[in-house]
């Protein structure tokens, strides 16, 4: 019975098998088409995925670059506080052995991350002028360790190194008025108990210049840095002593010096600073590194020699990588925000290729199920056939991705052949190709599963779904579904934005990551309601014109009009194509403006920072008038004009003025030579005109940002009374107002926030003359604050580096526009402009591709209206034609519609994602009207191209039925 069941069992197993291939080869071309969006799906997120990561280690070079040196950077590494005096007392070399356990642990944590270190040991002592005399002062000795001991003679410039305990040298604070000489005895106390034991130490050098010979040497210019105000005694409470002027000795002898007071009392610390060399396998390991290090710094540790708490280790690179994880991460929920339209895309591209040959299926499982093979063994077969199609697509499409992402990270300059698959360390990129496939094998099987299904209905249960209420034909629950999640986590995500302001101040980036995670909330939420309204507009779409096409039937009878009244059958294949010209339209313009709205932008930026002038001259003192003189005397130098930027601002907590205000006055020294100053093009973009600068030579007229002129709805040359923020026990002036202005150069643009609205918030423009006469009349509650700049501009043949060289000689700071310019472009994130420029191409070729799937599908269920039309004498050309124009006139509509939402989008999020500077005007994309035309029509052309290609194809290819 047993040799019966496993023989039955062997010959279903060949049956099954047998029958399977026969169901692949009967779908061959559709199975072709499938597997290859399949692999081009997979290559394209593998690409991103792989570019991505690897552009993770030129973001964080560039990130490192830009800071400070590591030796010079006012931050210690290594801080180890009131390390106990017995560590000492028990082993006379325990500063060494502490040091290197604390090296070898970095660099068994993180091999040739330290390129050098710089020890030093300090300890607190009281200093007596006097030993009578009860005033002190608290006096650091501090050790050095290591091989700077060696450059202690280059810093010399008296005396001699010390040659034992009671020897130290003297690094005065201020070399002009040194409070020590050498030779000179100073009396240290180790606390301040009456009775307290002091020894005496003898100054035997002095030094200079010691942070640049260590500098210079390789080693750390940090050393002297003091990050907080020492606790001489550990039960002081809050009480602070300041240290004074520094006196060094070797570590070796300091440590020697402590023991040496029969019961010290002070602080004993032990500090290192590193130089950092960051390397591809260390900046793969930044989370590890980071939670090694921070786990040294927060818990007790079973270290030899090394106390077992610590205060700070690393915190100079922790530091580092928290910032740039922070920016990161933010720069990612960017990334997937901007993104959004291409994850449409993707989605709808997999869908549409699932749903290719919808008909021929539905004919083929009929004759299945006709032959008799059971639901189980169809749906098995359907699994299989997906997940076939999946795993090709997995493997071949990795395999693609990789190649394709690692010419793409070479291209961005970020990665190398040596540390390119180490990216692949990183759980997102598994977890996402995992999900992907995974996804396409379930949603496959899940449609085909469903049209199976629908494969089986009979005839009346057909009829009664088409014959559904309207309302459940426009909406269904399927986008409420989508739409309620989307709701509640954008709710959640603004809610957390404006309470995350609360965690401001906490320490550890907790206010970014609050930030950052809110943000990303959003951003799903986002997604989920976008998603639900376009289906929605959708399926309005196509009831619309389902509409409109019974109409003109009823109205005039033409093919035209024929093939409108066909949209009510089998119209869900123009749902999908309506739903992705809502997302393509997105997805193509900011490829097509990012370049050009940033080259428009910058200059633009820059130029309202520099005031129009060659060369800004900053924190100018106004009282030094004969500077301006000397700066004009420069050669290459035509012209020095002062301005003043001069902020005023009061809550109106004494009530004294109708509402508080937030006011940036920006007030010109000489309107005539400030005129030959300003670019004049700037004028042609903006409501006012020279004319009205030249108005500002009268005393008492002002020039108001736009946004608060319209708000009180001033006219030219009306009336402002100063009491609005002058004080009201003096008499007003009153100022006439002469025109408002959209932006001004050096006026900061006053962005709006949650409490903006309790203030006037606006900006003046004021001659040197009216501003005078305001400042004495101001409220004693105003806070007020000047900023004083020179604006210089050169002749043709001037130097610009040269110039400034000069005036900063003169101890003034100076900006060029020309480096400030390309600052700005280099802070602009190059990685997004490609990234859009992609989207903006795969979406063009994802246009042609719904357009050729559309008339695929469309031919293949209205072959029975083919066949009676041209039963009926009409001609190819008119068959094919009527059905291009019915496609061109369904997806207009969502094309104007996306164009109208995108240019909303793109003027709300692009500067955010580009990372441009908008301090003085906001960013503005190039979008015109021209082009938004432009951009319609490309995307018409584009998906009809797609379409008619394959409509005519199959329409040629037709060949009627014949009747016997």
């Amino acid at each position: 019975m047993s040799a019966s069941n496993e023989k039955k069992k062997k010959l279903g197993k060949h049956s099954f098998n047998a029958l399977f291939k026969v169901f692949l080869k009967t779908g061959k071309r559709r199975l072709i088409f499938t597997v290859l969006t399949s692999i081009i799906v997979f290559t394209l997120l593998t690409t991103f995925l792989m570019s991505w990561y690897s552009y993770q280690y030129k973001s964080f070079m560039d990130h490192i670059e830009n800071r400070d040196d590591w030796r010079q950077d006012n931050m210690l590494s290594i801080r180890i506080n009131d390390v106990s005096l017995s560590y000492f007392e028990q082993n006379s070399n325990y500063f060494d052995l502490a040091v290197n356990e604390a090296m070898e642990f970095i660099d068994e944590k993180a091999p040739d991350l330290v390129k050098s270190y710089t020890p030093v040991m300090t300890a607190g002592f009281l200093n007596f002028q006097n030993i009578s005399e009860s005033d002190y002062n608290v006096t650091e000795l501090l050790g050095i360790g290591g091989e700077p001991i060696s450059l202690l003679p280059q810093c010399l410039i008296e005396g001699k190194i010390p040659e034992n305990t009671h020897e130290i040298l003297y690094l005065p604070s201020n070399r002009s008025k040194p409070l020590y000489a050498v030779n000179d005895t100073i009396h240290l106390k180790n606390s301040d108990f009456l009775f307290s034991e002091v020894q005496n130490f003898t100054v035997v050098g002095i030094l200079d210049n010691l942070l640049n010979v260590f500098y210079k040497a390789g080693f750390s210019s940090d050393i002297l840095v003091r990050n907080y105000y020492n606790h001489y005694f550990p039960d002081e409470g809050d009480e602070t002593y300041q240290y004074a002027d520094t006196f060094i000795t070797t570590s070796q002898y300091l440590s020697q010096i402590v023991t040496n007071y029969v019961l010290y009392q002070g602080n004993i610390n032990i500090k290192i600073d590193l130089d950092y060399q960051i390397t591809s396998s260390n900046i793969r390991n930044l989370n590890k590194l980071h939670d090694e290090f921070v786990s040294v710094q927060f818990s007790f540790n079973d270290f030899q020699y090394l106390p077992s708490y610590i205060d700070s280790f690393c915190y100079d690179l922790l530091n580092e990588i928290i910032m740039f994880q922070s920016k990161w991460t933010f720069k990612t929920v960017l990334v997937f925000a901007s993104g959004i339209p291409l994850i449409f895309l993707f989605a709808l591209i997999c869908t549409e290729t699932f749903h290719i040959g919808d008909h021929e299926k539905m004919s083929k499982f009929k004759l299945i199920k006709v032959h008799g093979l059971e639901f189980k063994t169809l749906r098995r077969m359907l699994f299989l056939e997906n997940l076939l199609v999946s795993t090709i697509g997995l493997t071949a499409g990795f395999s693609l991705g990789l190649l394709f992402g690692y010419f793409a990270s070479i291209g961005m300059g970020s990665t190398n052949f040596g540390n390119y698959f180490t990216v692949l360390a990183e759980p997102v990129i598994i977890v996402a190709v995992v999900a992907l496939f995974v996804a396409l094998s379930f949603v496959g099987f899940i449609i085909e599963n469903s049209l199976a299904k629908k494969s089986a209905q009979t005839t009346a249960e057909m009829y009664k779904r088409k014959r559904r209420k309207f309302i459940r034909k426009v909406f269904s629950t399927q986008e409420f579904i989508i739409l309620m999640p989307g709701l509640v986590l954008i709710a959640i995500g603004y809610v957390g934005m404006m309470f995350s302001f609360m965690f401001y101040m906490l320490p550890g980036r907790i206010f970014e990551s609050l930030q950052v995670t809110f943000m990303f909330l959003m951003s799903v939420g986002a997604l989920l309601v976008i998603s639900s309204i376009f289906i929605l507009f959708s399926r309005i779409v196509r009831l619309l014109w389902q509409a409109i096409g019974k109409f003109s039937w009823k109205k005039r009878k033409s093919y035209f009009t024929l093939s409108l009244k066909h949209l009510s059958i089998y119209n869900t294949n123009y749902t999908r194509s309506i739903l992705a010209m809502f997302m393509i339209c997105l997805a193509i313009t900011p490829g097509l403006i990012v370049k050009r709205s940033v080259n428009e932008h910058v200059p633009l930026e820059t130029n309202l920072t520099m005031g129009y002038s060659d060369i800004l001259v900053s924190k100018w003192d106004i009282q030094n008038q004969q500077i301006i003189g000397n700066i004009s005397d420069i050669e290459g130098v035509e012209l020095v004009t002062g301005v003043t930027t001069m902020s005023l601002f009061d809550s109106n907590e004494y009530q004294r003025f109708e509402r508080g205000f937030d006011i940036t006055i920006l007030s010109i020294h000489n309107v005539s030579e400030y005129k030959q100053i300003i670019n004049q093009s700037i004028l042609e973009k903006t409501h006012y005109s020279i004319e009205d600068i030249e108005q500002l030579e009268n005393n008492m007229t002002f020039m108001m940002s736009t946004k608060f002129a319209k708000e009180k709805k001033y006219d030219e040359h009306e009336i402002f009374l100063s009491t609005k923020f002058t004080s009201p026990t003096y008499e007003p002036y009153e100022m006439i107002y002469v025109n408002s202005f959209d932006y001004f150069p050096l006026l900061r643009r006053q962005s709006t926030n949650f409490y903006s609205r309790y203030y006037d918030r606006y900006s003046l423009v004021v001659s040197n003359l009216t501003l005078s006469q305001l400042i004495p009349k101001l409220s004693y509650s105003t806070n007020a604050y000047g900023d004083h700049n020179l604006l210089v501009k050169i002749s043709d043949t001037g130097n610009a580096t040269v110039i400034c060289e000069t005036i900063e000689s003169f101890g003034l700071s100076t900006v060029i526009k020309d480096e400030l310019e390309q600052s700005m472009f280099l802070q602009i994130d190059d990685f997004f402009i490609v990234f859009f420029v992609i989207i903006a191409i795969i979406a063009m070729l994802a246009l042609v591709f719904f357009g050729y799937i559309t008339a695929k599908n469309i031919y293949a269920y209205r072959l029975r209206i083919i066949e009676s039309e041209y039963q009926v004498g009409a001609q190819r050309k008119q068959i094919w034609g009527s059905f291009t124009i019915e496609f061109a006139l369904i997806i207009f509509i969502p094309l104007i519609i996306s164009t109208v939402v995108n240019s909303l989008l793109v003027n709300s999020v692009l500067g955010t994602l580009l990372n441009v500077k908008e301090n003085f005007t906001k960013f503005d994309p190039w979008l015109p009207f021209w082009l938004t035309l432009l951009i319609i029509i490309l995307c018409l052309v584009l998906i009809i191209s797609g379409w008619i290609v394959e409509i005519i194809h199959r329409v040629n290819k037709y060949r009627p039925i014949k009747q016997e």
